[in-house]
């Protein structure tokens, strides 16, 4: 549970050597689901800095400063032991719990060697990490460099709230790959951000489309497409996009010691052009979910052809002539919203906790700028407001799975033989969700409150948005809110944090406005990239990986 800093790579390399396997508990979760998540893992021990020292008691904590100041003479790295754990991660539970995935170093290990020989990564080429590393795909951006003798730039999560700080990055910090969500890149895109002609784009977490695909490619030296669900270890399948494949944007051909299978409902393999449900073998997989043997039953099956064993990831894809594959969609409610994989259903747990709610469902709306998480809501008399059920959820669950809108209803619609009606859920109108603006402090606003006040209106799609509403709270995430500020350092010349956005009304953000110096500077990243870089002589024998 360390911060993004040079402590964090050398702590996961330090549990390596030590024999042991990291679990990832990123601060800025819920207290709750921290203390969740270790509890369920049986963590022997949790490694803290003094941000996240009291989020865990003391008798079970660690502290990374006391460390480093321990002088480790004598100290004998464990025996190389290729099946056990590299680490436990977890991802959302559809029965109200986020479930964890045990990953094995065998796994890592090909992983690691696969991505160095293609997308390929040389020596002393750099890679921006910038990913919490509760999300399995910072496992490529700590560790890939290292083994590949090249320099991790361990970057501030903050970047991603202002684009043109990022686009500052990649050329300042003279980065040769940068592996983000294409909402991320969306984000470069809102920028105008003109490209770099040396930067290897890599993307994934959720469907790049090809209107992106054909803005992004002419602008970076090579754009790679990535697929792979967490059970498998990071990325399981890759292509390179170019002009003939815009149209397409397939997730391609598995990595090395790794197969990609389309079946019917039998298991049995279907021909190309024939879509089917993708599973996934080979020397990526998981030994299966923490403590639930039934899940990992479920999920991780045997191919009747071929005897091997395979993970069920639940997408459904089809095989091209050409042998690559192009992802259709799921099969069941598991979305991928901003690259982040949501159980539904556990969104939906949350919400029946309440002790005033009834049911609940959840669903995504919107189109691929803007996807919102809606959340309709049967409850018991007296009602909860939206404001009660928000920090209810916010107790529980991650920001990126807390819904935008949460629409109240009397009951929810049935189909004939009793199943809910998705069909007949009614969509949000303007007013329906949200607190009643001020609207006294409409009266007289001053030029900054009614130019911020457009740009929410515009972006919310909705003239309801009132001076004291909160951007959050009147349906807003946190892509809208990132527009928001670069728009307001762009014609406003002061730069607004998620943070400040997340907690002030509108009003309160115009006095801010008002009250600040235009301006500021971007944080140098130079010298946490000197100390990450001396690390990288370590991989190589944690996962038996040779440059």
């Amino acid at each position: 549970a360390l911060s993004r800093r040079s402590d964090l790579v050398a702590a996961l390399l330090g549990v390596l050597r030590a024999g042991a396997a990291w679990l990832p508990l990123d601060p800025e979760l819920p207290v709750d689901r921290l203390r969740y998540m270790r509890e369920d893992a049986g963590a022997a021990l949790v490694m803290v800095d003094a941000d996240s020292a009291g989020l865990f008691d003391s008798a079970e904590s660690l502290s990374v400063e006391t460390v480093s100041r321990t002088p480790c003479a004598g100290f004998a790295p464990a025996p190389e032991a290729p099946d056990s754990l590299a680490y436990v991660i977890y991802t959302s539970g559809s029965t109200g719990k986020p479930k964890g995935v045990r990953i094995p170093r065998r796994a890592v290990g090909n992983f690691l060697a696969a991505m160095a020989d293609a997308p390929g990564l040389a020596p002393g080429q750099r890679l921006l990490a910038l990913t919490t590393c509760a999300f399995d795909i910072s496992v490529l951006e700590l560790l890939l460099p290292l083994a590949a003798g090249g320099c991790v730039v361990l970057g501030q999560r903050a970047l991603l709230e202002a684009p043109g700080r990022l686009a500052a990055a990649l050329r300042e910090q003279r980065i040769d790959v940068f592996q983000a969500t294409p909402s991320t890149w969306r984000l470069l895109r809102a920028e105008d951000w003109g490209g770099q002609s040396n930067l290897m784009a890599l993307t994934g977490g959720e469907a790049l489309t090809p209107e992106l695909a054909q803005w992004l490619c002419p602008r970076v030296g090579a754009l790679w497409n990535l697929y792979g669900p967490t059970e498998t270890t990071v990325w399981s399948s890759l292509q390179r996009i170019e002009a003939e494949t815009w149209e397409r944007c397939p997730i391609g051909r598995p990595i090395a010691s790794t197969g990609l299978h389309v079946v019917d409902a039998e298991l049995q393999r279907l021909p190309c052009g024939l879509p089917g449900e993708l599973l996934i073998t080979g020397a990526g997989l998981a030994e299966g979910y923490h403590a639930r043997p039934e899940l990992t039953a479920e999920k991780f099956v045997t191919l009747p052809e071929t005897g091997q064993r395979a993970y069920r990831t639940g997408d459904i894809a089809l095989r091209l002539p050409t042998g690559e594959l192009l992802h259709l969609g799921r099969r069941d409610h598991q979305v991928k919203l901003r690259g982040y994989r949501i159980e539904l259903g556990e969104i939906e747990a949350a919400l029946c906790a309440h002790p005033r709610v009834e049911s609940a469902v959840v669903a995504v709306h919107g189109n691929e700028d803007d996807q919102r998480l809606l959340a309709w809501v049967v409850g018991t008399q007296p009602e909860p407001t939206p404001a009660e059920l928000r920090a209810h959820l916010a107790s529980r669950l991650p920001a990126y799975m807390l819904p935008q809108q949460l629409l109240s209803l009397p009951s929810l619609p049935l189909l004939p033989n009793g199943k809910l009606d998705r069909a007949r859920l009614p969509l949000p109108q303007p007013g329906t969700d949200g607190q009643a603006g001020d609207s006294a402090a409409s009266a007289a606003l001053s030029p900054t409150a009614l130019t911020l006040l457009a740009m929410a209106r515009e972006l919310l799609g909705t003239s309801d948005v009132q001076i004291g509403d909160n951007f959050f709270d009147a349906g807003g995430h946190s892509l809208l809110a990132l527009t928001l500020a670069t728009r307001v350092e762009k014609q406003l010349g002061v730069k607004l944090s998620l943070l400040a956005i997340a907690q002030s009304s509108l009003g309160a953000l115009a006095a801010q406005i008002d009250s600040a110096e235009p301006g500021s500077q971007s944080a140098s990243l130079a010298a946490e990239a000197q100390r990450s870089q001396r690390l990288g002589a370590r991989v190589a024998r944690l996962f038996g990986f040779g440059r």
